[in-house]
């Protein structure tokens, strides 16, 4: 008996230890390659718009279910491992582009893509309305960011991601809107067309009506006082700019004006260049009346608002023009203007025209009260050539006609005049026209002491150095305007 409850015991205790060993964990095998969680990377795909989507995870291709259309798909996928999605529009929409939802930028461009899974991936797949579209494209020049809207709708900044770029396929005549907003210490300047460089609007929020394609960059610049600087040309030259110190590139649009807002103590660089044919000859102050520089680049320091003007005209050879008066009257001439204007408040006496060879110039003279216009005297032969008030005279050399006035007879009023003048002849005195220009009297005639009056006119613009003055010293601002105004009307005919 003892002998059979220890053979019990024996087999109990042996059926112990199989059931126990059966049950326990196998033995780890250094063999063993099979995945673990941290081997695994999480692919997902969604759909913005109206369409589907299909996906596989060993890069097979994808098929689409018609009966259960799938608009998000997600797959934990072996590290290393490549899947393949595609997108597929509905009717009436079409595939955009692939966007990755972390950084917020295009992905890829094609419906179907394959994808090695190294690490976690967001992708969307963005479908429009099948329609004829027009590209918007936004930048940035300056410290700023910008969104834009395809629908109209306000658009919403993201501090964290900062955009300088914006592109945008825009439906055909749908209108669009772009938005801009400064960094901190910044202002928003303008919109400015991309291409032409030709300011489109001053506000930082602009919707855009899209029949064609469109690139607008926001100009940011720093949060200070600004002054208006206006620049033109006079003749036929084009403009160039910077405000940052390097040289100023021309380009093919050819710029004969520039409205530009400097901060206050900065230096702008200008630069003229003429066109061919056609030579630069100063850059002129509107505002305070005197020639900046006869150099065609320029550094303009800026403290209050300015109008320049680059001054161009022909390449070639002038000659001089001279018409003064004899008598009381005033004078009025001009190479391009077939009908000259006086000007009473500024009454000419004098007049210096340099003058293309061969062209016409037209004069008007016009006696004082009291006074009659007699005609014009060559001074070569002291001839007169015209007794019409309006004269026009070809310039082929270098001349000089004096437009002469007699006093009217048999009138008190006129007789106390011829008087006066009688006795300003006799002292010899310096007499002052009425545009404030100096007189000086040299008068010899067969019949006694008639007046003939030589006057240097006062619009010969003021230079800021000793040689430009030199330079410019024969060349009036008439005369130019006139030599300029034909400039225009040749460029004219040339276009």
């Amino acid at each position: 008996m003892k002998r059979f409850i220890t053979l019990f015991l024996v087999l109990a205790l042996a059926g112990t230890m199989g059931a126990t060993a059966a049950f326990a964990a196998p033995d780890e095998d250094p063999t063993n390659t099979s995945t673990t969680q941290a081997d695994k990377v999480l692919l997902r795909v969604n759909c913005y718009g109206d369409g589907q989507l299909a996906a596989t995870e060993d890069g097979s291709e994808p098929v689409f279910d018609d009966e259960y259309q799938d608009t998000s798909i997600a797959y934990n996928m072996d590290k290393g491992a490549t899947a393949k999605v595609k997108a597929r529009a509905a009717e009436g929409y079409m595939f955009m582009y692939w966007a990755d939802e972390d950084t917020e930028t295009i992905y890829s461009m094609e419906d179907t893509i394959e994808i090695t899974m190294d690490k976690p991936l967001s992708l969307i797949a963005y479908f429009e309305i099948d329609a004829e579209r027009v590209l918007l494209r936004g930048g940035v020049e300056g410290e700023g960011m910008i969104e834009g809207t395809m629908d109209g709708s306000e658009p919403e900044f993201d501090d964290d991601f900062p955009t300088q770029s914006v592109t945008l396929n825009v439906i055909k005549g749908e209108t669009a809107k772009l938005k801009a907003k400064p960094k901190e210490g910044y202002i928003f300047v303008a919109w400015v067309n991309g291409d032409t460089d030709e300011l489109y609007s001053m506000d930082d929020t602009v919707e855009v009506e899209m029949n064609e394609p469109l690139y607008l960059v926001a100009y940011f610049d720093v949060d200070a006082e600004r002054f208006p600087v206006m620049v033109n040309v006079e003749g036929c030259g084009s403009l160039a700019w910077s405000e940052d110190g390097s040289e100023p590139e021309f380009d093919e649009y050819h710029d004969t004006s520039l409205a530009l807002s400097i901060v206050d103590g900065r230096t702008v660089t200008l630069k003229a260049k003429p066109d061919e044919g056609y030579k630069f000859l100063f850059w002129y102050d509107e505002d305070k009346k005197e020639v900046v520089s006869t150099e065609d680049t320029v550094n303009v320091t800026v403290t209050e608002g300015m109008k320049l003007r680059a001054y161009f005209d022909l390449d070639v050879e002038r000659v001089l023009l001279k018409v003064n008066t004899e008598g009381m009257g005033q004078i009025v001439g001009d190479e391009m203007d077939d009908d000259p204007q006086f000007d009473d408040d500024t009454p000419f006496q004098s007049l210096a025209l340099n003058v293309l060879p061969g062209n016409t110039v037209v004069i008007k003279a016009k006696a004082d009260d009291g006074y009659k216009f007699v005609g014009w005297k060559n001074i070569a032969d002291g001839k007169i050539v015209s007794t019409d008030a309006t004269y026009n005279v070809e310039v082929n050399g270098a001349m000089e006609l004096v437009a002469v006035f007699e006093l009217i007879e048999n009138n008190d009023d006129n007789n106390d005049k011829k008087d006066a003048d009688d006795k300003k002849d006799n002292s010899g005195s310096n007499n002052t026209p009425a545009n404030g220009t100096n007189t000086t009297t040299n008068n010899t005639s067969a019949s006694g002491t008639n007046t003939t009056t030589n006057n240097t006119s006062t619009s010969t613009p003021a230079t800021g150095d000793a040689a430009s003055a030199a330079a410019l010293a024969s060349v009036t601002l008439g005369s130019l305007g006139a030599a300029l105004m034909f400039s225009k009307k040749h460029r004219k005919d040339e276009e």
